[in-house]
């Protein structure tokens, strides 16, 4: 092979590494600017919080006893809204999956493909026969006795460790998460990491709010002799409020 045939060769090569490089710095860039448009988004939660005395109402939907107002009508119109101003704002709308709302027991579920909150999930554990309500981001639980009297007790008096009550905690936010991110590459869904390092949000702390989008891509093998597979990059974002 000659010298010129050679450097075409390298030529070329550098030619194809600098396309494919420089389109993945595009696409990890976009990933970015869509993370943080969602992560201003989730923001307004902090408009649909107001505080307030025991509210009972709260209490027989299912939250355990709490000091705020929660309003998840105002935070969704609030989050689509600036979602759909945003730059991809199209996309966005086209790419989320679903918003979980997360304070103490209760996990609200907002479809985006539905374009509203479904029936709410809870984080309960049936123990001994009676259904146990946990809190998210703290060691209390609580459920109703013989005489369908609400009862509020520590984890501990249950003979629960705070480990396995914050695996069961992520085992449901994954269960929930799971449904909407099955695809040819995850069979189960993604998933929250058993220990979340995110500086933004954890639903072990406080009242949390977390998005999924997704992003379709296909994967062309055809030059191996492989069929196209299409698969899609999921990215859950959070963001937590200390109340």
């Amino acid at each position: 092979m000659s010298k010129t045939i050679l450097m075409k060769i390298i030529i070329i090569f550098m030619i194809m590494l600098a396309v494919v490089a420089h389109s993945y710095f595009k696409v990890i860039e976009r990933r970015s600017a869509i993370k943080s448009i969602i992560n201003f988004g989730l923001m307004n939660i902090n408009c649909c919080i107001s505080e307030d005395s025991e509210d009972l109402d709260l209490l027989a939907q299912g939250y355990l006893t709490k000091t705020i107002k929660m309003d998840k009508y105002l935070f969704s119109d609030l989050f689509i809204e600036d979602i759909s101003r945003s730059y991809y704002g199209t996309y966005l709308n086209d790419n989320l999956s679903v918003l979980l709302l997360i304070d103490g027991n209760r996990i609200d579920i907002f479809d985006c493909s539905m374009n509203k909150w479904i029936a709410p999930e809870f984080f309960v554990e049936d123990i001994d026969g009676v259904d146990v309500y946990f809190s998210a981001a703290n060691s209390i639980a609580a459920g109703y006795d013989a005489n369908d009297t609400l009862v509020e007790k520590s984890i501990s008096e249950l003979g629960i460790s705070e480990k396995e009550k914050e695996a069961f905690v992520l085992r449901k936010l994954n269960e929930i998460i799971g449904k909407y991110t099955k695809d040819d590459l995850y069979s189960v869904g993604v998933a929250l990491k058993t220990k979340i390092k995110s500086q933004l949000f954890n639903p072990l702390d406080d009242l949390t709010v977390i998005a999924v989008s997704s992003e379709a891509r296909v994967m062309n093998y055809s030059i191996l002799g492989i069929k196209s597979k299409r698969l899609t990059n999921y990215a859950i974002v959070g963001y937590t409020i200390q109340k």
